[in-house]
């Protein structure tokens, strides 16, 4: 059972600063600075330090001072401190990733070059706050940082947190690695956070080999095919194929033209190759055909063997070749 953490909302009253194992009294230092400048003794700083820091007893001193600075130091777990703070101070390692699972909104300063280009990525996608690398950074720089978020609500910033991971991936590595035709296998619709999931999965070379249109599709025109689709769900449906453990393997889709319902498909890479094709089919068709009676037809590419035999295995019949010089099957409810 997974319990997850609650989204931070409303103004900041914890954050909590650290860097890792590492030694890293400046940033330490320069962080307690900037906090102080902020008069805010209703919001308190918890602070991990090392315990081989040169500097425990200036820090422990200066929390005597200042009642809402807590000074902590070998600790044997950081989630219960992550899930009480509003927002995080730290470095861009792995504790990078154990934050984002809690939903816990971070500022970001680097220490280690490798940490850059995980720093950029994450910034650019909302999910960090990254102020440069350790030798770039001044107390004025994490001082204007606090002061900007410290009156918001994050909750939006902590949702998207969230979505990165959910610290299941030890599961999910387990289900990715054993999926076989025995593998149990669920449906949901297709929702707007699916778009680069399905961008990625159409420009996987594979299905644009197969695809009647090879070429590369842009981020933009996809974006409004997919928009399209879901605004219009009498007409289009996209359901994402996932094990059990929510790890997304495929997708499929359904398309009424009159009196005609063309369906199409796309296994992810991964799960390729795992006799898989007709039960991940079947599973979406039940789904779709609730005792409607409709006929579904599939155009593939004579090329492409895999599909055309997972069509036929599952009760589809060959009825013709169209003028794209591929197999047309059809399925009669």
């Amino acid at each position: 059972m997974h319990l997850s953490a609650p989204f931070r909302s409303g103004p900041i009253k914890h954050i909590l600063v650290y860097f890792g194992g590492t030694n890293q009294n400046k940033l330490i230092d320069l962080t307690l600075s900037a906090f102080l400048k902020l008069n805010r003794e209703d919001v308190i700083l918890d602070v991990i330090v090392g315990s081989n820091s040169s500097k425990k007893d200036k820090l422990e001193r200066l929390s005597k001072k200042n009642k809402n600075i807590k000074i902590y130091k070998e600790l044997t777990s950081l989630a219960p401190l992550m899930l009480k703070a509003d927002i995080a101070i730290g470095a861009c390692g792995a504790t990078s990733w154990e934050r984002c699972c809690l939903g816990l909104p971070s500022i970001v300063i680097t220490i280690a070059d490798n940490q850059k280009p995980i720093a950029k990525e994450l910034n650019k996608q909302g999910i960090i706050r990254w102020l440069g690398h350790h030798d770039a950074i001044t107390s004025n720089l994490i001082h204007d940082a606090l002061k900007t978020y410290i009156n918001q609500n994050l909750e939006n910033w902590s949702s998207a947190c969230k979505l990165v991971t959910n610290g299941c991936g030890t599961e999910k590595v387990v289900s990715i690695l054993t999926i076989n035709s025995k593998t149990k296998l669920k449906l949901r619709f297709a929702k707007i956070e699916d778009e680069g999931l399905l961008l990625n999965w159409a420009n996987d070379p594979l299905v644009r080999a197969n695809a009647f249109n090879s070429g590369i599709i842009r981020k933009k025109i996809h974006k409004k095919w997919f928009h399209s689709r879901l605004n219009n769900p009498k007409v289009y449906k996209i359901f994402i194929v996932e094990t059990k453990d929510e790890v997304p393997i495929g997708q499929v889709q359904f398309e009424k033209k009159g009196r005609k319902c063309y369906i199409s498909y796309s296994i992810a890479n991964f799960a390729r190759g795992k006799k898989i094709g007709s039960k991940f089919l079947k599973t979406a068709i039940y789904e779709f055909k609730k005792n409607q009676k409709i006929k579904l037809t599939a155009e593939v590419k004579k090329n492409n063997i895999p599909s055309c035999k997972v069509f036929e295995k599952i009760g589809f019949t060959k009825s013709s070749t169209n003028k794209h010089n591929s197999n047309v099957f059809i399925y009669q409810f």
